[in-house]
């Protein structure tokens, strides 16, 4: 390592925390359509937070975003010593004794985090937390879908670690069940979303969002450890945080159970993401996977609310069943008068 490298490395968080953020100061004052879009987004999301809080949450996001960038420039452009010493001085780790428990069962694992906080580094951290003691498999786009693929992949062969990467096409899943079937960790990112046969609506946020059943088929299927992990930011720096084990309940309905599953990974996201959201990466898009017509009942409303507000709207969405759904409505005031 030159000493130009060297001093490079030792400042290297605080001189992308710098860039970052001044980069994101100047988009927000240029109030660009994407901070507009987040912005109303995070408004309707969050309806009782101050507006102070809002605007807040929306600078931190563009810093952090324009900071997860030019970090993952850094990384490449590390060294393989390099990048192991940073993993091991610049992250804090929460819940490390249950992927420690995790790693000593001869259970494979499903570890499952969403695109939120520093994951670039979460996932090269991970390789060299599980090295030499499971096998590794990364379940991700391929490269022409996703534009960190390339680059993750040579973070990983620099850094020499046994892990491969099972791209999301065809063959993926006989793959991921081979490599489960060996013991191995399978990381999944479940807050990717494509409109898909497969597809389910589980509550978020109080509508229900598109969700891919992939994590949880994966983790039933082979009774894995089923392990969340996330990478927070807090001003000590990286803290990554697993969360316990989600438990796999079974009730002799695969498909009942993949749902419920789902639901459960979904709710444990949703918990971090509101803990911190200006680490999620899918504010912009988030009304793209949301169900439209949908909402669910909030303090004081009841299911009837929301069936009879989703009649009104399909109503005007939809003149064909006007007819139907008035004289639904007039059947139900009639049971429900007493």
């Amino acid at each position: 390592m030159t000493s130009l490298q060297g001093v490079a490395a030792r400042h290297f968080p605080i001189l992308t925390q710098r860039l970052a953020a001044r980069s994101a100061r100047a988009e927000v004052r240029r109030s660009s359509a994407r901070v507009a879009a987040v912005r109303a987004n995070l408004r309707r999301i969050f309806p009782d937070a101050a507006e102070e809080r809002v605007e807040t949450w929306v600078a931190d996001l563009f810093g952090y975003g324009y900071r997860n960038r030019l970090e993952v420039r850094g990384y490449d452009a590390m060294s393989a010593a390099q990048l192991r010493a940073h993993c091991r001085s610049s992250v804090t780790v929460r819940g490390a004794e249950h992927l420690e428990v995790a790693l000593a069962a001869p259970n494979p694992i499903v570890l499952f985090t969403p695109h939120f906080g520093n994951y670039a580094l979460g996932a090269v951290w991970l390789a060299l937390a599980v090295e030499g003691r499971k096998p590794l498999l990364y379940f991700y786009d391929p490269p022409e879908r996703n534009p960190f693929a390339p680059v993750l992949r040579r973070l990983l062969d620099k850094l020499g670690c046994n892990a491969e990467a099972i791209h999301n096409d065809r063959t993926a899943v006989r793959k991921a069940l081979k490599g489960l079937r060996s013991g191995a960790v399978l990381t999944m990112m479940p807050d990717v979303f494509q409109y898909d046969r497969a597809s389910l609506y589980v509550p978020m946020f109080g509508h229900f969002t598109m969700a891919m059943p992939g994590t949880a088929f994966f983790a039933l299927k082979s009774d894995a450890t089923l392990l969340p992990f996330y990478c927070h930011r807090e001003p000590s720096g990286d803290v990554f945080r697993f969360d316990a084990p989600l438990a796999l309940e079974r009730t002799g309905n695969d498909l009942d159970d993949q749902y419920r599953l789902t639901a459960r990974v979904v709710a444990n996201m949703e918990q971090h993401i509101t803990e911190q959201p200006a680490l999620w990466a899918y504010w912009e898009t988030i009304f793209d996977r949301l169900a439209p017509v949908a909402r669910l009942p909030r303090d004081g409303e009841t299911w009837e609310d929301r069936f009879r507000d989703l009649g009104t709207m399909m109503i005007a969405q939809h003149r064909g069943p006007a007819g139907f759904f008035a004289r639904f409505e007039e059947r139900y005031g009639a049971r429900s008068t007493p």
